[in-house]
């Protein structure tokens, strides 16, 4: 049994950042800890760690030393809310306040109040609407680190510090009281602003979540009985009303209904389920009850694994984000560095005390490293959300990046531009032999292939009865062969070593020429039977083409059919190249042949048979009706059998990137620009700014960014 675990953990506190930094480099610090990852945006951290080293309470505590609450694994949502509330209704009353109090103090000299009652309102403000940045930037000091708590802590502490000593001993000269209150509660009113837009991006997750039930209708003994659904286990039969969601996975065992998918999959039209059917948690009963049984437990349910997969994707980041991540470490310092020197500079140059101290708050206060620490995480954020609400499942924001560079599409043929649900047209038998087609139903069951299942079918239409062989083994991209009564039997593809007769030569070659697949049926290497198969193309298929190659994209199908049924398949969806009888091990070698000639390719299948190719791709797109074999191998999942989405993949790549791209100019330019300003650089052409204005300026640069990667929600993709 593995010792390796993988959870998410909620991650509350973190101010900017430098908080997320400080998280990822004390997680990854902790003896058993073999990878973390951490999100300011959406406040989420990814842990794998070794639990014979280290358990989930040690990581916790280590991480709460720091001064974060950190909640590693599954929490109860409606508390995580309550909290998560908690903070936003906190942050909304210091704003409030600190308007109040600002307001009150800007308007104090026409009101002509006594400068203590000044004094009093400035102190309520500074320690009241304060506090979460004193604490952050205490908390940071404790562990030897800077942040942006550190800059609004220095800026406006001295300005208060300044503004009550000259109150104490020199009335008469100017004070700023209310330039360290406004500071503070611009700050304040950009924090509530951007914490309340990060909710919303998160609203993908958010409304997955709502989608599982708390409790489940169990029955036992004939009764119902109404359980957590933590409690549920495998094998237990739960009933589902109308309206009610299906909160686990299972089988329908009696009754019927109509059933919408489409917060899962984004299918917008409902589907039929009947005995027999299988459900998946989070989709809606929209008529009838069904009694269901359960297949899989709250732990390992659809819904909990694409939450999961969610999160864990949401949680990792692009290769852009260490360089952003290595600046936002150094950024405080260098500011406070800047801010010296700007004190300095200004007292060398024989400014004031008062001026060179304004231009130095000016610094502090204008710096702003959460516009940076966002400008990544919070577009990935947002694409991996809107994708998902499509029915696309993106593994990693690597997967995104991939994406970008993807010059050649390869599709599978059956079961990706085909249905994979493939129909006997036509059979030969050279003897009308009962027993021989009763072997082969049984040897065709013991195969997953579509054609070996499609077969079995049309078999057991005529003949019901199923030998029992011996040796039964599933031959990899070549068939299934078994022994009975001392013969060796085999269904499958044509090998080399199999010479066919000319009657059925004649009959091969027909089929071929109609664009049929072919299998056969051989005893002791001799064919005694021969099958044509059809398969449907999906309809939107020929959409998908045209959309791929107007993206400028060439696209190939790879299949391991013979060349005449793969070109019929090809033609029909606008496909021009076509390489055909090719064996699993061989689609490997011709991705690698693509890849050797320059290209970056996305390979797209459904299949066991695949998955060696989709692990060799550049990228890989899996449909979520194939196997896990196939899902595992995948960048990105498909829940839904739509190939549209595939286009959809890659213009969700281009806008995120995009997105990216613009935070990253605006973060950086923000304070490369703004920076110098505050210094006074440009003063001698009469461009400057407060100290009250840059801490509006800085709590509004991340607003901003969070702003502009809401637009990814909105954008018709």
């Amino acid at each position: 049994m593995s010792h390796i675990v993988s959870e998410n953990a909620h991650v509350i506190g973190m101010h900017c950042a430098s908080c997320a930094v400080r998280v990822q480099k004390k997680l990854q610090s902790i003896d058993g800890v073999l990878d973390a990852s951490v999100n300011y945006a959406n406040e989420q951290a990814f842990v794998r760690f070794d639990s014979e080293k280290v358990d989930a309470s040690t990581i916790e505590n280590e991480i709460k030393k720091t001064g974060y609450d950190f909640l590693l694994g599954k929490q109860d949502a409606q508390k995580l809310d309550a909290r998560k509330n908690g903070e936003v209704r906190s942050l909304r009353i210091s704003t409030v306040f600190g308007i109040v109090g600002s307001l009150f103090l800007m308007g104090a000299p026409m009101l002509s109040l006594p400068l203590f009652v000044q004094w009093i309102f400035a102190t309520l403000v500074q320690f009241f609407v304060g506090a979460r940045f004193f604490k952050g930037a205490w908390s940071g000091l404790l562990n030897k680190t800077t942040n942006m708590d550190t800059l609004v802590s220095l800026g406006t502490g001295i300005t208060y510090v300044y503004s009550s000593w000259v109150f104490i001993f020199d009335p008469s000269a100017h004070m700023y009281f209310e330039t360290a209150s406004a500071i503070l509660t611009f700050v304040s009113l950009g924090k509530w602003i951007e914490l309340k837009a990060k909710r919303k991006t998160q609203s993908a997750i958010d409304a997955l979540i709502q989608l599982q039930p708390s409790t489940i209708t169990i029955i036992e003994d004939g009764n119902e009985k109404i359980v957590s659904i933590a409690e549920a286990v495998v094998g237990q039969t739960m009933s589902i009303r109308a309206t009610e969601h299906f909160a686990l996975d299972g089988e329908v065992i009696e009754g019927s209904a109509s059933v919408d998918e489409s917060m899962i999959t984004g299918e917008p039209l409902p589907i039929t389920v009947a005995v027999g059917s299988k459900v998946k948690s989070g989709t809606i009963n929209l008529d009838g009850t069904v009694l269901v049984r359960i297949t899989h437990d709250s732990s390992h349910s659809f819904l909990t694994q694409i939450i999961t997969l969610m999160k864990e994707a949401q949680a990792t980041s692009m290769p852009i984000q260490r360089l952003i991540d290595g600046v936002s470490a150094i950024f405080v310092p260098i500011v406070l560095v800047l801010a010296v020197a700007t004190f300095g500079g200004w007292l060398f140059l024989g400014a004031t005390m008062q001026t060179a101290m304004i231009y130095a708050l000016a610094v502090i206060v204008i710096a702003c490293p959460c516009a940076l620490g966002l400008a990544t995480p919070i577009s990935l954020v947002v694409g991996i959300g809107k994708s998902a609400k499509k029915g696309v499942l993106i593994r990693s924001a690597l997967s995104l990046e991939k994406a970008n560079g993807i010059t050649q599409i390869v599709f599978d043929k059956t079961g990706t531009i085909t249905s994979g649900k493939p129909t006997v047209e036509d059979s030969f038998m050279r003897d009308d032999d009962e027993e021989t087609l009763s072997i082969f139903s049984t040897l065709t069951h013991a195969s997953t292939h579509p054609l070996s299942q499609a077969t079995h079918t049309f078999i057991m239409g005529k003949n019901s009865s199923m030998p029992t062989l011996s040796s039964i083994e599933v031959l990899s991209g070549k068939g299934v062969q078994g022994m009975y009564n001392d013969h060796q039997y085999y269904f499958g593809r044509i090998l080399p070593e199999i010479s066919v007769p000319l009657v059925f030569e004649e009959k091969l070659s027909s089929w071929k020429a109609k664009g049929l697949t072919v299998s056969i049926g051989t005893r002791d290497d001799q064919i005694v039977l021969a099958f044509a198969f059809s398969d449907t193309v999906r309809e939107e298929a020929k959409e998908a083409v045209l959309q791929l190659e107007k993206m400028g994209m060439q696209v190939t199908m790879l299949t391991g059919d013979h060349q005449d049924s793969a070109q019929k398949i090809a033609d029909q969806v606008g496909i021009h190249s076509v390489i055909a009888n090719v064996l699993p091990q061989e689609k490997d070698e011709k991705i690698v042949e693509m890849q050797k000639k320059g290209e970056h390719v996305c390979m797209t299948g459904d299949g066991i048979n695949d998955a060696p190719a989709l692990a060799r791709a550049n990228m890989s797109v899996a449909i979520g009706s194939g196997t896990d074999v196939a899902i595992s191998a995948s960048d990105v999942i498909l829940l839904r059998n739509d190939l549209r989405l595939i286009p959809f993949v890659f213009k969700v790549s281009k806008a995120t990137t995009q997105n990216i791209r613009e935070n990253i100019i605006w973060a950086f330019g923000y304070n490369i620009v703004l920076i110098p300003v505050a210094m006074g650089l440009f003063s001698r052409w009469g461009i400057s700014l407060t100290p009250m204005f840059a801490g509006l300026a800085m709590a509004f640069s991340s607003v901003s960014v969070v702003l502009n990667a809401l637009r990814l929600q909105w954008r018709n993709l």
